[in-house]
């Protein structure tokens, strides 16, 4: 076997990789991408055909729709560019300082020698492994030891700490309009 053949079959192996990276990158897009176009595409359908199942053909609803969430929000106590503005101001900061931390770490770990230094790195990974919302649990139980619950504090329960401190605990059943508005308040029901 020559060398010209040799590197002949080498780049035809390397093209294959590539292409093979290329098909599997384009399909994680995909994934990564269809919760977003379903949003969108659920924006334009009507209750009762997104109730039917999921489609990727957009309607003629989403003027109506929009209608409908101007209207809504006025019984929400709170205007949509007020809570988007409230998620950004807790989101872009948490995320920021979140990368950068976990940037400083990484570096930290990678580069400098110390003892600890594998311990340390699997007790990050074994952290990773758990979801954020368990920690929610032992905030939420603190809420409560503080007798923080009712709509004359800050502290609102948002659905995942509630699913999880049901799970966990017992069933909480909410009291008091239905509409989302900050009146609400849990009542404790005990399972028999």
């Amino acid at each position: 076997m020559s060398k010209a053949a040799t590197a002949d079959s080498y780049s035809k192996n390397m093209l294959h990789q590539k292409v093979f990276r290329t098909i599997i990158c384009i399909l994680f897009c995909i994934i990564a991408l269809l919760p977003f176009v379903l949003l969108v595409m659920n924006a334009t359908r009507d209750s009762e055909s997104i109730k039917a199942g999921v489609s990727l053909i957009p309607s003629t609803h989403l003027i109506e729709n929009w209608k409908n969430l101007m209207i809504k929000q006025n019984g929400m106590q709170i205007t949509l560019q007020k809570a988007i503005i409230n998620s950004a101001t807790i989101t872009i900061p948490g995320t920021f300082l979140s990368v950068y931390f976990s940037s400083l770490t990484a570096y930290g770990i990678h580069v400098y020698d110390f003892k600890f230094k594998k311990f340390a790195w699997a007790f990050i990974m074994a952290v990773m492994m758990v979801p954020s919302q368990i920690s929610i649990i032992g905030f939420y139980r603190f809420m409560l030891d503080l007798n923080i619950r009712s709509a004359d504090h800050s502290c609102h329960c948002s659905s995942n700490c509630c699913f999880l401190y049901e799970t966990v605990y017992g069933k909480y059943t909410f009291s008091g309009d239905d509409r989302g508005s900050q009146n609400r308040r849990f009542k404790r029901v005990e399972y028999l």
